[in-house]
């Protein structure tokens, strides 16, 4: 069916693979340094409006990436400012 498509010019490219965004902020947000908290919210947000799993995601990943860097950037201010 697929090549058929591609014959008869209906197709014009097919994707075979995407890149997971919110995957990579979400590692990004969970890995515990200093710059990987505000690198997480940037891939968040450049994430945001880029075409998703082919199975369909919310933004609701990015969400939580987000909301996981605030939290670690908060700790480490948190952490210098104590101490």
């Amino acid at each position: 069916m697929l090549e058929a498509g591609q014959k008869k010019g209906k197709l014009t490219e097919l994707e075979k693979k995407r890149i997971l965004w919110d995957n990579i902020a979400l590692l990004f947000a969970l890995i515990p340094a200093f710059v990987t908290g505000p690198a997480a919210i940037a891939i968040a947000i450049y994430g945001w409006n880029k075409p998703s799993s082919i199975v369909g995601r919310t933004q609701l990943r990015f969400c939580f990436a987000i909301l996981i860097a605030l939290l670690q950037m908060g700790g480490w201010i948190a952490l210098f400012t104590l101490t």
